[in-house]
């Protein structure tokens, strides 16, 4: 099993910002695994503010690890060798998932069958729509999004909601909406009063705020959500399936959002997953931006998995927002939020898409 990085970086059509970080491009981390004529390809998005991984670290995972790795052969091997180092993949999700995803497709590819098949997972039709995920620069394409179909927004509010011309601005957009309207905060705010403060005169208009203070203030988020009326979603405060007995004494007001990268891959997803649902705790199936359907088909994976939709998904924009593709046939959400019907009657194998250089 040979393990090698693929150098791809891809320009974005527009800028996406937020409170945390703006990008003009992907950062995503990917790999290519070799064994008997077969290449499985993976993919992550490492974060320095989410997980304080970048593209180099991953890289030196890679260098670190891929010997004692090249010597997993089977399903049995992958999940002996990811509960052995629980702990290293816990400081390093990222860089795990994209070589965890290659494993599995490649995998899938030697044994001529379905990624779903291969990790003996069921396969549920659900046609939940996509949410909208609109930047706090990028105000108009939420009408965009709107006249294409779109009920479900997700708004990335920046530094500048604390101004009376953003609050407004942001008012008004929320206004023309349905109700189905969150907004993610990534970090923005340093303590609870300040956050309540800020967003007081939006009270009522959006139903869940993703992230406000720092990370991992638990309590301070939970005395947010009271004095705003809102659920709260953790996204950087919830990163392994171990912070689910941490949140399960409010899960009243809080929901998971669920991302595969920032997990630390597949497997733990799926776990994460079931120790949720099994507590009764809602959670968002999450995607990072910029990710492409080689991502999307993994989340596909483990969505259909489920054995009801969840709160809301994210993702499926690929060359919505991305110049090129590399992995085909492209995910992309259409009219409505939902992917278009798939007329393809080709079965693949893997996660479905191959890379076109």
């Amino acid at each position: 099993m040979k393990i090698s990085i693929l150098p791809l970086s891809i320009p974005f059509k527009s800028k996406f910002s937020h409170a945390s970080y703006e990008r003009a491009h992907t950062e995503s981390f990917f790999v290519e695994i070799t064994e008997e004529n077969e290449i499985g390809f993976g993919e992550s998005c490492p974060r320095i503010y989410v997980t304080g991984e970048t593209i180099q670290s991953c890289k030196l995972f890679v260098t670190n690890y891929s010997d004692d790795i090249s010597c997993i052969k089977s399903m049995t091997d992958l999940m002996q060798w990811a509960n052995e180092n629980s702990e290293l993949i816990d400081t390093n999700p990222a860089a795990w998932c994209a070589i965890e995803m290659a494993i599995i497709d490649l995998f899938a590819k030697v044994t001529k069958q379905p990624a779903y098949k291969t990790l003996g997972l069921e396969q549920h039709e659900h046609k939940q729509p996509f949410s909208a995920i609109v930047g706090y620069r990028s105000l108009k394409k939420a009408l965009l999004f709107r006249l294409m179909g779109f009920s479900d927004f997700k708004l990335k509010i920046g530094s500048s909601i604390r101004s009376n011309k953003i609050g407004i601005k942001l008012i008004s957009l929320l206004g023309i909406y349905p109700p189905k309207v969150r907004l993610d905060a990534n970090n923005l705010w340093t303590t609870p009063q300040e956050c309540i403060d800020s967003l007081s005169d939006l009270k009522g208009t959006f139903w869940a705020l993703e992230e406000p203070i720092q990370a991992f203030d638990y309590e301070g988020m939970y005395k947010i959500a009271r004095a705003l009326n809102c659920k709260i979603i953790l996204d950087e405060s919830f990163l392994a399936p171990k912070h689910v007995a941490d949140i399960s004494h409010y899960k009243d007001v809080f929901i998971a959002n669920v991302r595969i990268s920032k997990m630390g891959g597949v497997l733990r997803t799926i776990k994460a997953i079931r120790m949720l649902t099994a507590l009764d705790i809602p959670f968002i199936l999450g995607s990072h931006v910029g990710e492409t359907s080689l991502l999307g088909k993994a989340q596909q994976v483990i969505f259909q998995s489920c054995k009801q939709p969840c709160l809301a998904v994210e993702g499926g924009f690929s060359s919505w927002l991305l110049k090129r593709d590399p992995f085909q046939p492209q995910l992309k959400v259409g009219y409505g939020g939902v992917y278009p019907q798939n007329k393809q009657k080709e079965v693949l194998f893997g996660w479905g898409v191959h890379y076109e250089k």
